[in-house]
């Protein structure tokens, strides 16, 4: 007669067997995500999936000619929306909102014939502004402004059609200001300043052209003079002079064409 322990090993080793030749069972299917839009007469609604991590989006067609017309919605796996819109002849026209997939709001502003216009803006997470300005056919024009997440303003500037053009100033997180000159069609002109975190004078000098142009000044963080000298066309030139911390001269440095030549 069989052992009681043969017996049961060879049980155990037949259901072992069986439950590795078993087929695994099916994956539950994962829920769809349910978005809907309202479309007027003449369009029917169109549904697209598998966007970039797993988004949907459902949009209103018009029958005539196939273009997007009417509502549009973007929707994340987790059934939030991430954007809100229209479109009119096949591009985007009205107001548009986006949101983060923890339903926050992003970004908002309007369109007009696919471009951008008007007032936009951009929220932090914590629900403070963070940008805002105004488009003009697409591009930025006007005053814009930008601000750290614990609401002071940080950026402050000004566009127009596009290129940076008139007062730049920035500011530290925690307020104080860190600069300010001004713009000309995308290039730096004029007087600008730069201030440490604590208040002193970092820099000091003109730009033409978008570039360093004519004496420049450069300080300690106690406010002491660093470094002094001239600028062409982006380069140091000539002889610039040179002092410690403490206030202490050291020896000048002679340069040409942007290279130091010597120090004496």
């Amino acid at each position: 007669m069989r052992s009681t322990a043969v017996i049961t090993s060879r049980l155990v080793s037949a259901l072992l067997a069986a439950l590795l030749a078993a087929p695994a069972a099916p994956a539950a299917a994962a829920r769809p995500v349910r978005a809907r839009v309202a479309c007027g007469a003449g369009s029917a609604m169109r549904r697209v999936e598998a966007l970039v991590g797993g988004e949907v989006e459902v949009f209103c067609v018009r029958s005539a000619d196939g273009k997007r017309h009417g509502a549009y919605r973007r929707v994340y796996r987790n059934g939030v929306s991430a954007a809100v819109g229209a479109y009119r002849d096949g591009l985007r026209h009205g107001r548009w909102t986006y949101y983060t997939a923890g339903a926050l709001k992003d970004r908002q502003g309007r369109y007009r014939g696919g471009q951008r216009v008007g007032l936009w803006r951009w929220w932090h997470t914590n629900n403070k502004v963070a940008l805002e300005g105004r488009y003009l056919e697409g591009r930025r024009h006007g005053l814009w402004r930008e601000w750290h997440k614990r609401g002071k303003e940080t950026l402050r500037l000004s566009y127009k059609r596009g290129a940076l053009h008139g007062p730049w100033t920035g500011w530290y997180a925690f307020g104080a200001l860190s600069g300010r000159g001004r713009f000309d069609h995308d290039l730096a002109v004029g007087p600008w300043q730069h201030w440490h975190e604590r208040g002193t004078r970092a820099e000091a000098g003109p730009y033409r052209d978008g570039q360093r142009h004519g004496r420049w000044v450069f300080f300690h963080k106690n406010g002491r003079r660093a470094l002094e000298g001239e600028y062409r066309h982006d380069q140091r030139v000539g002889r610039w002079l040179e002092w410690d911390e403490s206030g202490k001269t050291l020896a000048p440095i002679d340069y040409a064409s942007g290279r130091r030549a010597s120090a004496r």
